[in-house]
């Protein structure tokens, strides 16, 4: 037996009652918002299974071509030196995640919707960016990362004003807490040395919104948003 529901992101959301024994089992079956559980279910639920995740949104800045092209080079002779099972994150894939918005089973056409108007609301000046701190982040098959002390002030701020925008059209950042302006250069649980390198910098000049199709490798832009200066 199914129902129909409206769905907080806009989109119909099923529930399927199933009759078990003399038990009724109830299934909330709806997509992630924010990092939730796609699927809710009673506590007689006994077989239960999560929606499959397929969507994964995020703000981010890119870097601009030529030092894509200097971080993709930097990566290679650094897996060719140390990590020759790393698995390297291609140039069109390079990017500085602003705000995690959350993994959906589906598109959530809704939250996309009120994401594009946070965007289209934000206005801000080019600033610069440098990264010129080797890292790992996590455990087991750690991300290296690209860092950098000099970043912090003009993407945090930035970043800021990102997370009040979205407040305001009802959206919460999902994920840590924390915020450290990185970029992922691969995957590798080898050790690393933790180090000052070349710095590699960009002026940014726009900010994006985000689908990656979890799996899949591959990036969709969204939306996409300037930043000019005022004078």
């Amino acid at each position: 037996m199914l129902f129909a529901l409206e769905s907080p992101n806009g989109e119909f959301d099923q529930i399927k009652v199933i009759k078990h024994s003399v038990n009724v089992i109830v299934r909330f079956v709806v997509p992630r918002i924010n990092g939730e559980y796609c699927k809710m279910s009673s506590q007689l639920s006994l077989d239960g299974m999560d929606c499959p995740v397929t969507d994964r949104l995020f703000y981010a800045l890119l870097p601009d071509v030529k030092s894509a092209g200097q971080i993709v080079e930097f990566a290679r002779r650094l897996r060719a030196d140390h990590h020759p099972k790393g698995a390297l994150i291609p140039s069109e894939r390079l990017h500085v995640t602003l705000a995690f918005l959350g993994d959906f089973a589906g598109l959530p056409k809704g939250i996309v919707s009120s994401a594009l108007v946070a965007g289209e609301q934000l206005e801000g000046a080019p600033f610069d960016v440098t990264f010129d701190r080797l890292q790992k982040f996590g455990h087991g098959k750690q991300a290296i990362v690209l860092r950098g002390e000099e970043v912090a002030g003009g993407v945090n701020e930035f970043r800021r004003r990102l997370v009040e925008a979205m407040l305001y059209q009802g959206l919460k950042p999902a994920g840590p807490t924390g915020f450290t302006a990185h970029i992922t250069l691969m995957y590798d649980d080898g050790p690393i040395v933790e180090e000052r390198v070349a710095p590699i910098s960009w002026t940014a000049k726009e900010f994006v919104l985000v689908r990656s199709l979890i799996g899949k490798s591959h990036h969709e832009i969204l939306g996409r948003w300037p930043l000019q200066s005022n004078a």
